[in-house]
């Protein structure tokens, strides 16, 4: 078994600090999550495919949970909400660790690295256009709700 460097200790020490300190027991809850996918050896790939569903939860449970009636509208209403805030808060951290672990590490200025293969790689088409259809579902559901109240 190989253990990790201290430089890699010392980093997800300061990650979990972060976390934490943005977030409490949620936060430090979501490193403890990260760290759990990246020992079972899963790719860093599916932290960011977790992040992009706890962000499409988000306007469902807002929805679920009831929307505000437009007098209700303020800074406020996430502190009667946290469920969506802690949701939007982990997708958060989960596409923040994901793009910095997925990061390629820099080729030599003179060797070409050939086409960029864009933001999601190489998924088939029909992921990239199913993804693009939940977002826009779920922000038109959102703003229709919204208008609606």
């Amino acid at each position: 078994m190989t253990f990790p460097s201290g430089r890699a200790v010392l980093a997800w020490a300061a990650t979990m600090v972060v976390l934490g300190l943005l977030d409490g027991w949620v936060g430090l809850m979501v490193g403890m999550g990260i760290a759990s996918v990246l020992v079972a050896g899963f790719p860093t790939r599916s932290l960011g495919w977790l992040g992009v569903a706890a962000w499409i939860a988000v306007p469902l449970e807002v929805v679920v949970h009831g929307l505000p009636k437009r007098s209700q509208v303020a800074p406020s209403f996430v502190s009667g909400n946290l469920v969506a805030h802690h949701l939007a808060f982990t997708g958060f951290a989960l596409l923040v660790v994901s793009a910095v672990l997925a990061r390629p590490p820099e080729p030599h200025p003179l060797v070409d690295r050939g086409p960029d293969p864009g933001p999601l790689g190489l998924a088939s088409a029909r992921v990239r256009w199913a993804l693009l259809a939940a977002v826009a579902v779920g922000a038109l559901v959102a703003s229709a709700a919204v208008v609606r109240s």
